[in-house]
């Protein structure tokens, strides 16, 4: 996303700026402790994880749903469409390879601040027009600004015009991915997998925004405090 995001043991994924704060608050109340010869073994055992991350790891590893209704939003009309099985744990996988892959493509969801929550291409809940030269020195949605990576918040901004183009060519090669997606939805509504139109397909309806991935990177303060889902959807 155009940012650096670092893993905190214990705690999961924040924005640079956020994660190196705890690890030195971490580093801090080691060393004013009784017991500070661990503070040697308490900054390797932090920092040791944001080297790894650092060097390039793989994906993250997931819970594949089973059975479990894939939550489908009709943008139209705002409702769900609930469809069971449509994506098998080895095309899950192959999903969220691909979307790893292009990871700095990735938008940050601004309301998040320094939580890591993603969506690629497009989110329309989420993705503003707002001028990114009016970003304040630092901020908690953006963190400091000379060091600002693609934020929801600035999304449609003109500015990103170049941006958006190559992230829908990008988003356009994920296409195949979501085959079986759409031979569920042409299932669920008893027709043929090629009269279920996404957004992005040929044919016209490349202006309209192409299905969204969201991605949540492990956090124990976005699943517990931030964002407490107990519906299906979440």
């Amino acid at each position: 996303a155009g940012q650096l995001f670092l893993p905190v043991p214990l705690l999961g994924y924040f924005r640079a700026d956020a994660g190196l704060l705890l690890v030195a608050l971490a580093c801090t109340a080691a060393a004013l402790l009784p017991w500070r010869r661990l503070l040697p073994a308490t900054c390797v055992g932090l920092a040791g994880p944001m080297a790894l991350f650092a060097v390039g790891l793989d994906p993250p590893r997931f819970r594949h749903g089973g059975d479990k209704p894939v939550q489908v939003l009709n943008g139209s009309t705002a409702y769900f469409v609930s469809v069971a099985g449509a994506l098998s744990p080895a095309e899950c996988a192959a999903l969220v390879r691909a979307v790893w892959d292009v990871r700095t493509s990735w938008t940050h969801a601004s309301h998040a601040g320094a939580l890591a929550y993603f969506h690629f291409p497009w989110s329309a809940n989420f993705d503003k027009g707002d001028d990114p030269a009016e970003a304040p020195l630092w901020s908690f949605s953006y963190g400091l600004r000379f060091l600002m990576g693609h934020e929801s918040h600035h999304a449609t901004h003109p500015q990103g015009a170049e941006r958006r183009a190559a992230v829908a060519r990008e988003a356009k090669r994920l296409f195949p991915l979501f085959a079986p997606l759409r031979r569920a939805l042409a299932a669920h509504f008893n027709t043929t997998a090629d009269r279920v139109i996404f957004g992005g397909d040929d044919g016209g309806w490349e202006r309209l925004g192409a299905p969204s991935v969201q991605v949540y990177l492990p956090n124990m303060l976005w699943h517990t405090v931030h964002n407490r889902r107990t519906d299906a959807v979440g």
